[in-house]
């Protein structure tokens, strides 16, 4: 099953205790609900909720007086439902979502190394994905309350946020595809303000096994595909085994069966 970007969404205040919007997850299977939340580091998120459901902290990163942090959620209910991120006090903050259909209800696949600068006009987030075909997804935040992030290099922003006064602005993006296969990719993000600190993170998220989908699986060191496991070996792979536990071509190996 491939991962397929559903929907993206977000919002932002000053001096707040909390703050909701609304975010429409489509009706597909294997549905996952990414947030990115940007504050300041004296200031804590104590829960974020889609529909009255926990989300699951993933990742925190925090560089100078910018902090972000990613959180998740498998298989939310479909249709318009409130995300509420909740500060422990009154805080300036930036949150963006997006959701996904077709992945696999374990997270993160893997964790990206995350990154921080001063005064950059770009960042880049490098992350080593394990599963073929994951999506990498990021959430980068500034201390320029009127940043203007725009994509680079196989990136995709997917939502932005940016606020007046003395606050931060921050961005979620992700690859817009998937990573195959599995290994090294890095996502990137221009700046175009004047943050004089910037921080963000990448995970990545593996895509949902169809239910009956053979796995590739390893015998005697050969890799084969198939799920029956017979005497000889299993069905549909091609390679077999004889009694003497011998590896050769599974017409052989039935052959000999057989005899």
């Amino acid at each position: 099953m491939a991962i397929v970007w559903d929907a993206a969404s977000g919002t932002q205040g000053l001096a707040v205790n909390s703050l909701t919007w609304s975010h429409t997850m489509g009706a597909g299977s294997g549905g996952i609900l990414w947030v990115g939340t940007g504050r300041s580091s004296s200031r804590a998120v104590n829960s974020v909720t889609f529909n009255g459901v926990n989300l699951t902290h993933v990742l925190t990163y925090e560089f100078g007086g910018s902090r972000s942090d990613l959180w998740a959620l498998a298989s939310p209910a479909s249709g318009t439902h409130d995300i509420v991120v909740t500060y422990d006090s009154v805080a300036f903050g930036n949150c963006s979502a997006a959701s996904y259909t077709g992945a696999s209800g374990a997270f993160p696949d893997a964790t990206g190394s995350g990154n921080g600068l001063v005064f950059p006009t770009s960042i880049s987030f490098a992350t080593t994905t394990a599963a073929d075909n994951a999506w990498v997804v990021g959430y980068v935040a500034s201390d320029n309350a009127a940043e203007t992030y725009t994509a680079g290099s196989g990136t995709t922003l997917r939502d932005q946020q940016a606020q007046g006064g003395q606050a931060i602005s921050g961005a979620l993006f992700d690859s817009n595809g998937a990573v195959s296969p599995a290994g090294a990719n890095t996502l990137t993000i221009n700046l175009a303000g004047s943050s004089s600190i910037s921080s963000g993170q990448t995970v990545s998220f593996a895509p949902a096994v169809a239910a009956g989908q053979p796995t590739t699986k390893r015998w005697g060191g050969i890799p084969h595909m198939g799920t029956q496991k017979l005497k000889g070996g299993v069905r549909g792979g091609p390679w077999g085994r004889t009694q003497s536990h011998i590896i050769v071509p599974r017409w052989l190996a039935d052959e000999r069966q057989a005899a």
